[in-house]
């Protein structure tokens, strides 16, 4: 526009021819014009023409892919971008499972307290079945592995009674006859100060209470 301006001529002329020329120039990604991929034919003529047979675009699609590769591969070098270290998944097929819940209050866990059992699973995707036969599909990331609790004892564990023989008393120590159990020193509640009368009163005879 700004060179149309500065030519004198109709800046939406001029707009119109720069949209053409856009149109029918190969783009560096595909290889071919806008115009040709859009149309499956070259631009000629004002009028379109439609051909009898399509073309594979099978080309196109490998020379985008292997540009915006390397479009890819310069932005991770100037940007030094490395590969993400995130963990593989843990779960896999037949384990017990949190579902992922949306926490609606302050008291909801972000998990579903009932445990489900993976069922099926393929590369990220997972499929869980809830006890009541309820089957839902996730990703990975939405579910949590079950990790059981050993709280309770086995059943028919017992506890092993103590090694002292049946009937088998504590003895207490033996005290020297005569001996008796001195009270605990009073322990102070608090500090106490020394109280002395003042310098002031010594020509005097003062009793303190």
């Amino acid at each position: 526009m700004k060179i149309a301006q500065a030519e004198k001529k109709h800046w939406q002329d001029e707009v119109l021819k720069y949209i053409a020329a856009y149109r029918a120039t190969p783009h560096p990604s595909t290889g071919r014009s806008p115009a040709e991929l859009l149309f499956n034919r070259q631009i000629h003529t004002k009028l379109p023409q439609l051909k009898l047979f399509t073309e594979c675009d099978q080309d196109v699609r490998d020379q985008d892919a292997e540009k915006k590769g390397l479009s890819k591969m310069y932005a991770d070098d100037k940007r030094n971008a490395k590969a993400s270290n995130a963990k593989a998944s843990n779960v896999n097929l037949g384990d017990t499972v949190l579902l992922h819940q949306e926490v609606t209050g302050k008291f909801d866990t972000p998990f579903h307290p009932e445990p489900c059992e993976v069922i099926e699973k393929a590369g990220s995707k997972v499929t869980v079945q809830t006890p009541s036969g309820a089957v839902y599909s996730s990703t990975s990331s939405f579910v949590k592995k079950y990790q059981e609790r050993d709280d309770d004892k086995t059943l028919g564990e017992e506890e092993k009674p103590s090694d002292k023989t049946l009937g088998e008393e504590e003895k207490p120590p033996d005290k020297t006859l005569g001996e008796e159990e001195k009270p605990p020193d009073k322990i102070p509640t608090k500090p106490t100060r020394i109280r002395a009368a003042p310098k002031k009163l010594e020509d005097y005879v003062v009793k303190l209470k």
